[in-house]
């Protein structure tokens, strides 16, 4: 009877860890009939994926998207944030989902997708070390809509938009310039124009924005030169603070043509209404 008592109570504690570990799991999409490949392709879709260091801090992110293009966000500490983006799709190789990515101008990597628990494992087939990422919830469509409202309208710069340059030969320069300014429109319509400068030189730049996934990112696709259609300009800034009449952008400043005088290193920009 004794031994009957220990293996019951040896059988639903097995049965409540289990438990324990099934609620921590996230949730996978559910779909009648759906292959392997279809299975992990809506589970990129739903989330958002990020990989990260050992003290927990964000290195990439990656946002797929349903038109077969992907983002990826590098956001290596004490460096500006970078936007990359690459074409993917899943194929079934040996009844295994795997990632077909094409990065741009790169050439087409295949990687083994194993789902587990916390997000997803990517397995190169070149052999090299996978690649562990979280899973986390896109933004709902509200709250996103709601930031977007915020960020739209005209800012202007706050403070000294440029680098004061420790010595020549440095981003910046080594004296403040009188004159000098940033302004930032965000258009309802998804486009924006940029203009900055000082009392003689005035830069403008206009494009396309839109919020990341995750609604932490605004990603600028800048405009290129008049007749140059190969070249192409992506710029990202870090949402640090929204409130309605200000804003916090961590970013480092560009401008192409004035790279050494109107830059910056990756700083915080506020901006107010």
């Amino acid at each position: 009877m004794k031994s009957i008592l220990i293996t019951l109570a040896l059988t639903l504690a097995g049965f409540s860890l289990a438990a324990n570990n099934d609620a921590k799991c996230r949730e996978l999409p559910k779909a009648e009939n759906a292959s392997p490949a279809e299975m992990v392709r809506l589970d990129l879709l739903q989330g958002i994926w990020s990989q990260t260091d050992a003290e927990g801090n964000t290195l990439k992110t990656f946002q797929f998207q349903t038109d077969g293009r992907a983002e990826l966000i590098l956001s290596l500490k004490n460096n500006p944030a970078r936007y990359l983006h690459a074409d993917w799709h899943i194929e079934t190789r040996h009844h295994e989902a795997w990632l077909v990515w094409k990065p741009h101008h790169q050439s087409e990597q295949l990687l083994r997708v194993i789902q587990t628990c916390e997000g997803i494992e990517l397995v190169p087939a070149s052999g090299e070390k996978p690649m562990r990422l979280r899973y986390y919830p896109k933004s709902l469509p509200d709250s996103q809509s709601k930031r977007i409202r915020q960020l739209t309208g005209e800012w202007t710069n706050a403070n000294y938009p440029f680098q004061i340059a420790e010595s020549p030969g440095d981003c910046g320069t080594l004296e403040i310039m009188k004159g000098a300014f940033l302004t930032l429109e965000l258009r309802p319509d998804g486009h924006y124009l940029k203009q900055w400068g000082n009392q003689h030189v005035e830069l403008t730049e206009q494009g396309r924005w839109r919020l990341s996934d995750d609604g932490l990112f605004i990603l600028f696709d800048a405009q290129p030169p008049s007749g140059d259609h190969t070249r192409e300009r992506y710029y990202i800034a870090k949402i640090k603070l929204l409130d309605m009449d200000k804003v916090v952008l961590e970013q480092a400043l560009e401008s192409p043509g004035f790279e050494g005088l109107f830059c910056t290193q990756n700083k915080d920009f506020l901006f107010v209404k």
